[in-house]
């Protein structure tokens, strides 16, 4: 903690079973993480103040991937993205 803020590299679990690990900057994520959502859903990879910015990994419950960069939580870029059914 500084300044009663997260920072650094920690772990924080949620009420619902939301898991985050990886790095914090002033109380946010920023940097290398990754999330497993309570509903099944998966991230890992680059963060920027609380949102996927970067490089990164998706896994859908549903077993749709998306594996490329994204800008501000959104795909931007080159990537590839796989349906569960092909």
């Amino acid at each position: 903690m500084r300044g009663g803020f997260r920072e650094g590299k920690g772990r924080m679990i949620w009420k619902d079973g939301t898991t985050y690990e990886g790095q914090w900057l002033l109380g946010r994520a920023c940097g290398e993480g990754k999330i497993r959502y309570a509903s099944g859903d998966q991230y890992k990879g680059t963060w920027y103040y609380d949102q996927y910015h970067g490089y990164g990994l998706q896994k859908s419950k549903g077993g749709a991937t998306y594996e490329g960069w994204l800008k501000f939580g959104k795909k931007h870029g080159k990537g590839t993205e796989i349906w569960p059914d092909g």
